[in-house]
């Protein structure tokens, strides 16, 4: 019950907030970036896939699951830290 209570301080949800529109942000951009690496060449009228595009649809994916990981060890840091179960370091 404790985790709920630091999860609705008002730090935290603005920290949940940016986290969630950051992770949709970086989802879309990786379905844009995949659906731009098709073009059809001019010439020839073939479909021409560029591979740049398609790793960094990869790319957008991968930093959304990082700000996931981000998000999850922050606030697991802080569950810790205030129950006593980790000491905070100082500086």
């Amino acid at each position: 019950m404790y985790m709920w209570k630091i999860a609705l301080e008002r730090k935290w949800l603005l920290f949940h907030l940016v986290t969630v529109l950051g992770i949709g942000f970086c989802l879309r951009l990786g379905v844009w970036q995949w659906i731009r690496r098709e073009r059809i060449d001019s010439q020839t009228g073939e479909v021409v896939i560029n591979l740049q595009s398609a790793f960094y649809s990869f790319q957008w994916i991968f930093f959304a699951v990082a700000l996931g990981w981000f998000w999850y060890r922050f606030f697991r840091d802080e569950y810790l830290v205030r129950t006593g179960q980790l000491k905070k370091r100082e500086d």
